[in-house]
């Protein structure tokens, strides 16, 4: 019988060698895997759309409209809904495309403008002289879940100030609620857009109601 020949101790050491490099190769692929995170959700950014006719000169001052507050929650570009009184959440995955008090400042602007009642509109840092100031606040601006339909609901305050003599003309606080097609972000934006172009009228009417036939500053 043939002698059995020894076993090769270099074999022996390159077999062990392969095992351990596939041994790594398979725990760095799984550990690559688990790894990997998800892509993050695409995020729906929403605008106002409220649109006016062209700018018409009037008889009425010059109205000044400084940069819109927002009351606590409705500072941020969160779309926020309500299920009850005390809490606030906001949709994922959807936002305005900036804080809602300075998305609707050149709307304002712009309705002001397109009444015809003012001889010029200007905003804050303009350098032109205002006879009147109309201060803006949002007070609430929601996605409204309580009940059945749920409401897109825009609140304003607004004060007029009469600059020339120093003393508030007026303030007053205007609330439009909209039905929604749906209980998400979607129907939310197109209830609360609605909601916010009835404000708007209603806030130019107060504008108009007050300060068109004043006395300019500088008469008598």
């Amino acid at each position: 019988m043939a002698a059995r020949a020894p076993p090769d101790p270099g074999n022996r050491r390159d077999r062990t060698l392969r095992m351990h490099r596939w041994t790594w190769l398979a725990l760095f692929g799984l550990a690559g895997c688990t790894a990997l995170p998800s892509p993050p959700a695409a995020v729906h950014t929403y605008l106002f759309s409220a649109p006016f006719p062209a700018p018409r000169r009037g008889p009425g001052p010059v109205l000044l409209i400084t940069v819109p507050r927002a009351a606590a929650g409705y500072d941020r570009p969160g779309i926020a809904y309500r299920r009850s009184p005390t809490r606030l959440d906001y949709y994922a995955a959807s936002e305005w495309a900036d804080e809602p008090a300075r998305l609707i400042e050149p709307l304002i602007i712009a309705a002001a403008e397109a009444s015809g009642g003012f001889e010029a509109v200007v905003s804050a840092g303009n350098g032109l002289t205002a006879e009147i100031r109309l201060d803006i606040e949002i007070v609430r601006i929601e996605h409204e879940l309580q009940s059945a339909p749920s409401q897109g609901r825009f609140t304003l305050r607004a004060q007029l100030v009469d600059l020339a003599r120093g003393r508030v003309i007026g303030t007053q606080r205007f609330d439009a609620s909209v039905p929604s097609r749906s209980d998400d972000a979607e129907g939310a934006v197109a209830a609360i857009d609605t909601a916010l172009a009835r404000v708007l009228e209603q806030v130019v009417a107060f504008c108009l109601k007050n300060t068109v036939g004043r006395a300019k500053r500088g008469d008598p």
